[in-house]
């Protein structure tokens, strides 16, 4: 009742209908914590005449990064986006101290991406992408590995070559059709 009673309210005080709702759960707390946001705490401010239902782009790429939580402490995330052009569900499940993670994106129209997010020493992390359209198999269309230099530049090998993101997109459709 007042996670309804919230958005409603939130739908009166903002003119608009979109909605975000962030519920994690920490390896120190009992229950799963819910919180609500305003399109102004979420999203990049918008240009003249742009709006949140439209135009609206996140702020940042991580759910944990909207949460006053550290991700070595977080256990799981889910981010539920409506009443966007870019209406989402990301659920992801942190490990190894927040250092690894997996992250599954489910959109309304079937589209689906996995991304695990590995620390596999000092300043390296393999990050591998797999998605599938509704009705399609499972491609990969990022497998990388990036290493933080002393100086603050990152290098990326890239071990998916060379299947580009097309290519990938079109074997993934293949014998479903």
């Amino acid at each position: 009742m007042p996670d309804r009673f919230y958005l409603s309210v939130q739908t009166v005080l903002t003119g608009c209908g979109v909605q975000i709702q962030l519920v994690y759960q920490t390896w120190d707390g009992g229950a799963p914590v819910t919180k609500f946001l305003l399109p102004e705490e979420y999203f990049d401010p918008l240009e003249p005449g742009e709006s949140y239902e439209v135009d609206g782009v996140p702020k940042y790429n991580h759910t944990w990064q909207y949460l006053d939580v550290p991700p070595r402490r977080l256990k799981w995330t889910v981010e539920r986006r409506s009443g966007t052009a870019d209406d989402t569900t990301i659920r992801a499940q942190y490990m190894d101290g927040g250092q690894s993670w997996m992250t599954h994106r489910s959109d309304p129209d079937g589209y689906e991406e996995m991304i695990h997010s590995t620390q596999i020493g000092d300043g390296r992390c393999h990050i591998l992408r797999t998605c599938r359209t509704t009705g399609g198999g499972w491609v990969v269309h990022l497998n990388t590995v990036i290493e933080g230099g002393d100086d603050g530049t990152q290098r990326e090998k890239r071990l998916d070559g060379p299947w580009s993101f097309d290519e990938a997109m079109d074997y993934g459709r293949f014998g479903n059709s």
